[in-house]
């Protein structure tokens, strides 16, 4: 049982400009990306809580915000997509 075909002849240099020229392509990109937006940290370099709450019935997410302020006030959160809470610790620690 061969995995491998012993006859086969694949001109694997013919395709090295086209590989150069898509991984410089690239390349141009992902630092032009890196230059324009930069890096979004997440929770994990960044450190505190994520906090997802979910509901039965529909709710307002401006009532959620409301709750989550007046029961943390000591927490610096705020607010990302969907009902989730991003809670930094606080700046003494």
């Amino acid at each position: 049982m061969e995995i491998f075909n012993p006859n086969s002849n694949i001109d694997f240099l013919r395709l090295r400009t086209i590989s150069i020229a898509i991984s410089i392509i690239l390349i141009v990109i992902s630092v032009g990306a890196l230059a324009t937006r930069g890096l979004n940290y997440a929770l994990d370099f960044t450190g505190g809580v994520l906090v997802e709450a979910s509901y039965q019935k529909p709710v307002e997410i401006s009532d959620v915000r409301t709750t989550l302020d007046a029961g943390l006030p000591e927490l610096a959160g705020r607010a990302e997509r969907r009902h989730e809470r991003r809670l930094d610790p606080p700046a003494d620690r």
